[in-house]
């Protein structure tokens, strides 16, 4: 039996370069109150997919809460790269079949700058230079080595038969990844949530909310005193912090930030 090589891949599966500059994600990456995070193959389906899923536009049923407003850091699109181990800074060399020995975990913001419909008057390509012209942050350098029990050895031989597998075990490891590096880094600190909408295949990858809320919601159904308190003085703290954001993540009067 022959082993699927590239040419079996489909243009649009293909991975892309990463982006010309990745810095590290600063610690007001995403936006005050509840965000939501779609996990894509770094390739120009994935990209298409995971912004149309951030803009509540894709064919499937995996979106973001419509409660979420589109604004700076509310909607998060992360990708994953299989590269070359020996691959350099800026030029990171994708790596499309083999061994998975290494693999970026990259996001950007998707915010209301660009609406579904100013994306689907684009071409494809067009529509794809222009979400890797923005800025973009590498969340984790990944090294596979150290994974190996939980990758159960299908990423030490990526083919277009795995890709599936591929993508299911990296929408774990990307999203523990911008857990740790992203959310449990944020200023106030957020907290991952499980989405469970309609159940298996539905909902968004990745949903997070800052402690106060949690605790605030937690409190109004235990009617708990004690997370009120704690709720309280969580979003006190969050209010000296909002002074240290940029102007354009400055929230504006009645917003959900």
């Amino acid at each position: 039996m022959t082993t699927p090589t590239l040419s079996t891949v489909s243009p649009a599966a293909q991975y892309q370069p990463a982006p010309g500059r990745l810095v590290p994600p600063p610690n007001n990456l995403v936006g005050r109150g509840r965000g939501c995070g779609e996990v894509k193959a770094h390739n120009l389906k994935g990209i298409i997919d995971g912004v149309y899923d951030l803009l509540n536009e894709g064919a499937k049923s995996k979106k973001c809460p419509p409660s979420i407003p589109r604004q700076p850091g509310r909607r998060i699109l992360i990708t994953y790269l299989p590269v070359k181990k020996s691959s350099r800074p800026p030029h990171y060399t994708p790596k499309n079949s083999g061994p998975i020995e290494r693999v970026l975990v990259m996001a950007t913001s998707i915010s209301s700058t660009r609406t579904a419909d100013d994306y689907r008057r684009m071409p494809r390509e067009e529509m794809l230079r222009s979400v890797l012209a923005q800025e973009w942050y590498l969340v984790e350098d990944m090294q596979m080595e150290p994974k190996a029990k939980e990758i159960a050895g299908i990423v030490m031989n990526l083919t277009a038969r795995t890709r599936a597998q591929f993508g299911n075990l990296m929408e774990t490891l990307a999203t523990e990844a911008f857990n740790d590096n992203v959310l449990k880094k944020q200023q106030p600190r957020r907290r991952l949530l499980r989405d469970i909408r309609g159940g298996s295949g539905h909902g968004t990858d990745v949903l997070w909310d800052e402690l106060a809320g949690f605790y605030g919601e937690l409190a109004r159904e235990l009617g708990n005193p004690f997370f009120a308190e704690l709720a309280s003085e969580l979003a006190a703290y969050g209010q000296t912090q909002r002074r240290d954001l940029p102007a354009d993540l400055t929230p504006s009067h009645g917003s959900y930030w």
